[in-house]
């Protein structure tokens, strides 16, 4: 049986014959529900962003929206509860601004 992978929106008008769907075939959608900035504390390469109503479940976007006199990069970041952790690639100081954008699931 050939397999057929979509990417992106799919909008299904009628009835799908031939097939079936289990729940794990279903994509969910998500909404901006948070946004903001966040600038550095510096002394560690981990940075910790307060966002209340976070859960470990949400989607986050994170990126660097100034950078500060020594550059740094994010190597990672994670949803945690009311939290979210952004590994940088060192000392960010005190002067390098982050961006995020937290996305909760709608169904």
């Amino acid at each position: 049986m050939a397999t057929t992978k979509i990417t992106g929106d799919l909008e299904v008008t009628g009835q799908v014959k031939g097939g079936s769907f289990s729940d794990s075939d279903v994509v969910t959608a998500y909404a901006a529900t948070a946004a903001g900035t966040h600038t550095t504390a510096g002394g560690d390469a981990t940075e910790t962003i307060t966002v209340s109503g976070l859960t470990a479940s949400d989607f986050v976007h994170v990126y660097v929206s100034t950078a500060g006199a020594t550059p740094r990069t994010i190597n990672g970041y994670g949803a945690g509860a009311g939290s979210i952790t952004v590994n940088m690639s060192g000392d960010p100081s005190t002067d390098h601004v982050l961006s995020y954008v937290v996305f909760k699931a709608t169904s």
